[in-house]
């Protein structure tokens, strides 16, 4: 299932996999929305979608993706990719995230290396490994995340994301309500032991688009 907002991409990418004789496109949405219901429908294998989306888009597109049918693997296709941006993308649940900018078959390749892990358990198993509902967590409230694994201070953040001290402390309490952890110190290990960040990781992140506040 493909889903982006730019149908001549959609057309590319479908021409491409017909040419694949184990591969078929069977249904195509260009809205999040639009999307979810779809697969609650059809329950494809696999769903090729962009998260950048100015409506319903974003990180916590991927939990509501798969809910609507939890058998199915995501795949991001988006524009731009970075390390801190896939790690949070893959601890929400997606299983392969490709930059438009790649060739067609690291594409095919990940496509045929999410479908081959239906043997070997579901995408649900990933979020089970972090341990926690990161699907629940907005893009905001997953920078912050990050933010607070490199060390950096309230401070810092809301300078950083163009926010108030108080917008920072709101998100900072909702992500540790949603994560049951009770102090900052709890946020960083969570961050370091869930692959967001690493003890000697000091690079400040910026990794998704998101709303103002």
């Amino acid at each position: 299932m493909l889903v982006d907002d730019h149908a001549i991409l959609r057309d590319a990418v479908r021409a491409k996999l017909h040419d694949e004789s184990d591969l078929e496109v069977v249904g195509e949405a260009d809205t999040i929305d639009d999307a979810v219901e779809l697969a609650a429908r059809l329950h494809p294998d696999l769903m090729i979608t962009d998260i950048a989306f100015r409506k319903s888009g974003g990180i916590q597109a991927i939990g509501r993706l798969r809910r609507a049918s939890p058998g199915m693997h995501v795949l991001i296709l988006t524009q731009h990719i970075s390390a801190v941006w896939k790690r949070a993308a893959m601890g929400a649940g997606a299983d392969a995230c490709v930059a438009k900018s790649s060739p067609f078959e690291q594409l095919l390749d990940a496509i045929r290396e999410a479908i081959g892990r239906m043997q070997r358990g579901s995408a649900a198993d990933r979020s089970a490994r972090f341990g926690a509902p990161l699907h629940d967590l907005t893009p905001r409230e997953i920078e912050v995340l990050i933010a607070i694994g490199l060390g950096s201070s309230s401070q810092e953040m809301a300078k950083r994301f163009g926010l108030s001290v108080k917008t920072i402390y709101k998100h900072r309490s909702q992500l540790m309500r949603k994560l049951g952890l009770r102090n900052a110190a709890q946020v960083t290990r969570f961050a370091i032991a869930n692959g967001f960040t690493t003890a000697g990781d000091d690079t400040p992140a910026s990794p998704m688009r998101t709303d103002p506040d």
